[in-house]
């Protein structure tokens, strides 16, 4: 799962056109999902339980992209062209 997959969820969570869509993509890649979250809320911060929530979601983003990564890498051991 890649920035522009979160993007997309959201997207569909808030009903973003495309342009939206692009948009939040560039501000997870900037900012991270937490960090978006916090300065999208910075009028009124955002609970403990939410940022642990939202930390999750980060780390579980970055273990699939990471797991993204590696399936690639084995793609590639067998000549095969990286996925797009």
């Amino acid at each position: 799962m890649n920035n522009k997959d979160v993007a997309a969820l959201l997207g569909e969570l808030i009903e973003a056109d495309e342009n939206e869509c692009a948009r939040l993509e560039k501000l997870l890649a900037r900012y991270g999902v937490v960090s978006l979250f916090q300065r999208l809320d910075e009028g009124m911060p955002l609970s403990t339980e939410s940022l642990e929530k939202l930390r999750a979601l980060q780390l579980l983003i970055d273990r699939m992209s990471q797991r993204d990564d590696t399936e690639l890498g084995e793609e590639n051991d067998y000549g095969l062209p990286p996925h797009e």
